[in-house]
């Protein structure tokens, strides 16, 4: 017996944001289980209202759908090669956090694209269960 709901609780949670891609208009979407992000490249600092536009259809639908958010893990990241572009995006009129490393199934992520804090994590997670083999 399953504590969370059914066998169908997966199928029918995909059949039920199915259309969610439909409202994103200027932006690309990425779902993966109960995870969405949207994205967009762009170099240009006024293109940030697009990916802004995106944001408030995506909170338009959640409305509708009665889809609450918990905003709280609601976060924002820019990837960039040369210069940042600064830009504080709103869900709800909530602006959301600004964060210089995030975690994506698993791997640590900044805005280089560097990995070396996801490599360095992984260094000192084996070297712990090193020591408590050693031991």
């Amino acid at each position: 017996m399953q504590s969370q709901g059914s066998y169908l609780s997966p199928i029918l949670f995909n059949i039920f944001i199915n259309d969610l891609p439909s409202v994103v208009k200027n932006s690309s979407i990425l779902m993966y289980a109960d995870d969405v992000k949207l994205f967009l490249s762009f170099s240009n600092p006024s293109s940030c209202s697009i990916l802004q536009e995106d944001l408030n259809n995506f909170g338009n639908w959640c409305e509708f759908n009665l889809m609450s958010l918990n905003l709280k893990k609601c976060k924002t990241m820019s990837f960039y090669r040369g210069g940042y572009i600064q830009s504080n995006y709103q869900l709800f009129d909530v602006s959301l956090n600004v964060v210089t490393s995030i975690i994506d199934l698993g791997i640590t992520m900044d805005p280089k694209l560097s990995f070396t804090s996801h490599i360095n994590k992984t260094i000192n997670k084996a070297r712990l269960v090193l020591g408590f083999i050693k031991r």
